[in-house]
């Protein structure tokens, strides 16, 4: 079984559509996927630049759980997505990897970020989260200080619509296994072991500054751990975090 898709030809965002079709009464589940974005989102403000041949979709997703648990589907949509690019890759991609908060990377490259909003819904007052994904299938985008990747450069070549079944599937799945945050845990571990390894050194822009430290994994709801330079550990729930490497990182 797959979630509905509607798909569009070009619309300025799949979130913010995602949110119009819900205050217009859309509950979904329901994904709007489209084959170009005139004003794509990324975090914080951010414009996500779509380029032709990449993916561009935003799930529809009503949960049964508090908000703040709710911010864990952001975690389970990235494992999601490695899953499903090995899928139709036909076997593990080299260097495919998580990065905390949103980001999927080949070695330290962008190839993926993911936007996840919520809302209530108007008529039924229920939560209802909207995962924005956007995956660089074809071609990267140029970002401001970020080296960037696409599977195509990789040595993968996969149409956009190929993507679509295996997200719903690995999507699907891994929100079963979480079971609206009462088993987190495995989530976390899935997460962990997508991502890099403790002692990575890494950097996290938080609201009072860069915060320079080593990579500790996630907490039991989440949040980024790290241990800092003067050796105390230290918990972060907001904030770009930038791997050691990526620091001398050019656009490509």
């Amino acid at each position: 079984m797959t979630f509905p898709v509607e798909h569009l030809d070009q619309i300025d965002s799949t979130n913010t559509e995602a949110m119009r079709r819900i205050a217009k009464g859309e509950t979904g589940p329901l994904w709007l996927v489209a084959d170009r974005q005139t004003a794509g989102k990324g975090r914080s403000g951010r414009s996500w630049t779509s380029e032709p041949g990449n993916f561009y979709g935003s799930l529809i997703l009503p949960l049964e759980c508090p908000r703040d648990v709710a911010a864990q589907v952001s975690l389970i949509v990235g494992i999601a997505v490695v899953d499903a690019l090995a899928e139709v890759a036909g076997g593990p991609v080299d260097g495919l990897r998580l990065k905390w908060p949103n980001d999927v990377l080949i070695g330290t490259a962008k190839l993926a970020g993911i936007l996840t909003e919520s809302t209530v819904a108007p008529q039924s007052g229920r939560l209802i989260v909207v995962p924005g994904i956007g995956i660089n299938l074809a071609n990267p985008p140029r970002l401001l200080g970020r080296a960037t990747a696409s599977l195509n450069a990789n040595g993968k070549s996969i149409p956009p619509a190929a993507l679509v079944a295996p997200l719903s599937h690995w999507l699907q799945h891994w929100l079963r296994l979480w079971s609206h945050g009462e088993t987190f845990e495995v989530v976390k571990d899935a997460w962990q072991t997508r991502a890099g390894r403790p002692g990575e050194a890494i950097t996290v822009n938080i609201e009072s500054g860069l915060v320079a430290g080593t990579y500790r994994g996630l907490d039991g709801a989440g949040a980024l751990l790290m241990r800092v330079e003067d050796g105390t550990e230290r918990r972060v729930t907001f904030g770009d975090v930038m791997l050691a490497r990526e620091q001398t990182a050019e656009p490509s």
